[in-house]
């Protein structure tokens, strides 16, 4: 798959795992941006086209699901992975209800699992395309 030229948006309350992620994202071609909070992933999404977010459910500032919500009320859509230690029900369910192209990647996650959540939200582009 071509990589987009478009950078990823990783967004993680922990910097070191959004350093990693990035680092990883970084050695298969993309290009990153950062977060590490809720709030500053949508400033940057307001200004800044991406590929696809990286996103973390468990944040202290704002839940990934908050983010993703706020981002579908602004009319931001990009492809998302949801990076999360905990693949519940909820979790699960909010997934299967996000319009754009989505995936969950359990952490702890190796470059192949990244590489085949990254191949797989960006090829398939938005549900009905």
């Amino acid at each position: 798959m071509t990589v987009p030229t478009e950078p990823l948006l990783i967004v993680d309350d922990e910097p070191t795992v959004c350093e990693v992620v990035a680092a990883l994202a970084e050695t298969l071609g993309y290009e990153t941006l950062r977060a590490q909070t809720g709030a500053d992933a949508l400033e940057i999404l307001s200004n800044q086209s991406v590929a696809a977010v990286l996103l973390d459910i468990a944040m202290p500032d704002m839940s990934g699901e908050t983010v993703a919500a706020t981002m579908l009320e602004r009319g931001i859509d990009p492809p998302l992975v949801i990076m999360t230690g905990m693949v519940t029900d909820d979790v699960q369910q909010f997934v299967e209800e996000y319009p754009a192209s989505r995936c969950i990647l359990a952490k702890p996650f190796m470059r192949a699992d990244l590489k085949t959540a990254l191949d797989t939200v960006l090829a398939s582009g938005k549900p009905g395309e």
